[in-house]
């Protein structure tokens, strides 16, 4: 390669470098809020569908946005603030419509123990509805070992969604039937409730022993969703105080944290900077109040008081070296003479 040539770019350089003149060239328009809060919206999307118990996953949408924005050479903290709480407002529908579709694609499910046979057939009727909801469940007085069981109590739990709060239900079931050919009793519970509900049944004994009828999975058991109100609207309307609550506390509050740590680095940066400047300027009103040092004299040197030199010379008085008297700084040690 010849001196001087600079070596072809890969196409991967080249790539980076149109991308870089894009970017430069696109900051330069309005356009950069509305695409950054979109792919925000995207992010957050995906997260809160597919991602929502991931730890710490609440700090990727906030992160993309002010990233997006840095990017585009946004870096007013006012301005910054400004995009997040448009953001926000765009977010909470984003959070809306998503948890919309996943309550109205939810289907009944039968509670069971973890067993699959003391506690079973635990539903809800209607499961989307309006009005009176029924809980049901049928206890086997035998287990699945065939031992026999009697459980002092028979209880449903429901969770209702009831902003900004969670009302919780723990109430006693009453029996229905009991089926003594078949060993088995059946148990309802008659409740009026909010728009967005979870439950399970539990049955056991005073001494805090228990079955729990729920969802179960890996051996976890969990809360059967439901029941819900049939028209969409109604649903709609119970998730709108959660969808802003859940995007402040999601998005909003992390998001001003990092923008006040950069603005608290900037403001700690600008008082260094102008203390530095301070101390200078005292330093410099210090020098000039100080006197300033007079010139040296020139002294005459012995030969020449003497009579015996034939150019007239005088004495540094600093080295003591011998100056002609013309010289207004000594040749020997550079001291200034007036």
């Amino acid at each position: 390669m010849e001196q001087g040539k600079k070596a072809p770019q890969t196409p991967a350089q080249r790539m980076e470098e149109a991308l870089r003149a894009w970017v430069r060239e696109f900051a330069k328009t309005p356009y950069i809020y509305p695409v950054s809060v979109a792919v925000a919206a995207a992010v957050y999307y995906l997260v809160i569908t597919y991602a929502a118990n991931v730890c710490l996953i609440n700090l990727v949408t906030p992160l993309i946005l002010l990233g997006l924005l840095w990017m585009f050479k946004v870096k007013s903290i006012k301005r910054l603030f400004i995009i997040g709480l448009i953001a926000v407002v765009v977010l909470s529908f984003v959070w809306l419509g998503a948890y919309t579709q996943f309550y109205g694609g939810i289907q009944p499910q039968t509670a069971v123990s973890e067993d699959g046979h003391t506690l079973a057939d635990g539903i809800v009727t209607p499961f989307k509805g309006t009005g009176s909801y029924n809980f049901t469940l049928t206890v086997h007085l035998r287990n699945s070992s065939g031992t026999p069981i009697y459980f002092e109590y028979v209880n449903v739990f429901i969770q209702s969604a009831n902003f900004p709060s969670q009302s919780v239900l723990n109430e006693s079931m009453t029996l229905l039937r009991n089926d003594t050919a078949n060993l088995t009793q059946l148990y309802y519970f008659d409740a009026q409730l909010p728009s967005i509900n979870a439950y399970a049944f539990l049955a056991g004994y005073t001494n805090q022993s228990y079955e729990i009828a729920g969802h179960w999975s890996l051996g976890r058991v969990s809360l059967i969703q439901g029941p819900y109100p049939a028209s969409t609207g109604t649903l709609v309307g119970a998730l709108i105080p959660f969808s802003f609550f859940q995007t402040l506390s999601q998005v909003l509050l992390p998001y001003i944290l990092i923008i006040g740590m950069i603005w608290w680095t900037r403001r700690t940066r600008k008082m260094r900077e102008e203390q530095i400047e301070k101390w200078r300027k005292e330093e410099a009103q210090k020098e000039a109040a100080q006197p300033k040092s007079k010139p040296k004299q020139k002294v005459p040197s012995l030969a020449t008081a003497m009579g015996t030199d034939k150019g007239e010379t005088f004495v540094c008085s600093e080295c003591g070296a011998d100056v002609p008297a013309e010289a207004t700084v000594c040749p020997n040690c550079g001291e200034k003479f007036d």
